[in-house]
């Protein structure tokens, strides 16, 4: 037994030690003396630790995996959620970063393409540079998952994790992770993808836990997904409610983000703003005129590479070591069908290659 893979799984499923030991029927001190490596626990023990976890027994027997560092991880708000829901979303990122390696042992990727903007002190100008590297122009940009993917960004979902964890990103080596909850809108997960993406580039190597950072992050979404010298030459002056709720489906995002930005760049005023705000006020969890929900271009080629295999779901869980259940958290609200139809197993015919068109 891997005793830090004990403790994943049960900070995975949210319990605390003197929990799991309650479920599993053992002593809270038990339990410490597994994670610590102090004592192995008999078959029969470790039989009951994982039917309780919900865990395969063979996935106790592996090497260590990685998994996202408190420190390097970016949650948007620490003060939102518990350290139960925080480290069960770090284990939920150890799960993707086993997933995305197996991917990687079979399929090409594209290869890291995140620059290091950290000297650019003003998050709108590190926007618009972005945007000129990668010729983006000043148009709406296409979608943020598969714009983050080509870049060689892995996104993977939280749907297994707290409402209160809305999206997280971090490095595996050189490898960057985007996580995001299926639970929010479209249009939020959008800016979920653009601010995670301000981390990536412009935070790497600096705390996360400063509010400035954050700040930043909320400015940069902004410019990435409505660039100035896009949104000046169309944007009314004033708008309506009405106008908002039309105008702000070009840009891919939320009539209050839209809004938020028209601020910002002068084209309402400060009276103006706080009256739309309030009027909007009512579409926070239903968002009207609502655009689709982006797919991942990447784990839809995978699962439709693995589906004409003849490789089943279960079968991939298998060789996780995952449940059925915990693969398909990863997956949610990516792909539209992870994986269907026959049993036979894989056959072992080397990488295949996945290219994106951005």
């Amino acid at each position: 037994m891997n005793p830090n893979r004990l403790s994943l799984a049960r900070r995975k499923r949210g319990l605390t030690k003197k929990r799991l030991a309650d479920l599993a029927g053992c002593g809270a001190r038990t339990i410490t003396a597994y994670e610590a490596g102090e004592i192995e626990p008999g078959r029969a023990a470790m039989g009951r630790i994982a039917s309780t976890l919900d865990f395969p027994l063979d996935f106790f027997d592996g090497a260590d995996l990685d998994e996202p560092q408190v420190d390097g991880a970016t949650f948007r708000s620490l003060s939102r959620m518990t350290a139960r829901q925080r480290d069960s979303a770090l284990a939920t990122g150890a799960l993707g970063f086993h997933l995305a390696r197996w991917i990687e042992d079979g399929f090409d990727l594209p290869g890291s393409d995140i620059p290091d903007l950290a000297s650019l002190d003003d998050p709108e100008r590190a926007a618009d540079r972005l945007r000129m590297e990668w010729g983006l122009g000043w148009g709406p940009a296409p979608s943020m998952v598969r714009l983050l993917e080509a870049k060689g960004v892995v996104v993977l979902s939280l749907s297994g994790c707290a409402r209160e964890i809305d999206a997280f990103s971090a490095w595996n080596g050189e490898r960057p992770f985007v996580f995001l909850n299926p639970s929010n809108t479209p249009e939020r997960s959008r800016m979920d993808c653009a601010h995670e993406l301000c981390h990536l580039v412009l935070h790497r190597h600096q705390s996360t836990k400063n509010r400035d950072v954050e700040h930043e992050a909320k400015v940069f979404a902004g410019a990435f997904l409505m660039p100035r010298d896009g949104v000046l030459p169309t944007a009314r002056r004033s708008p309506s409610v009405t106008s908002v709720i039309r105008d702000k489906r070009r840009w891919g995002v939320s009539a209050l983000a839209y809004t938020v930005r028209l601020h910002r760049l002068e084209l309402v005023s400060d009276w103006h703003y706080r009256q739309l705000c309030i009027q909007l006020s009512r579409y926070r969890k239903n968002e009207p005129n609502g655009i689709a929900r982006e797919q991942s271009a990447v784990l839809g080629a995978v699962m439709a590479t693995l589906r004409k295999e003849g490789v089943t779901r279960r079968e991939l869980a298998n060789r996780l070591e995952l449940t059925a259940g915990d693969l398909e958290e990863l997956l949610r609200g990516l792909v539209i069908t992870a994986l269907a139809g026959g049993g036979t197993r894989r056959q072992e015919s080397g990488r295949t290659e996945l290219r994106l068109v951005e």
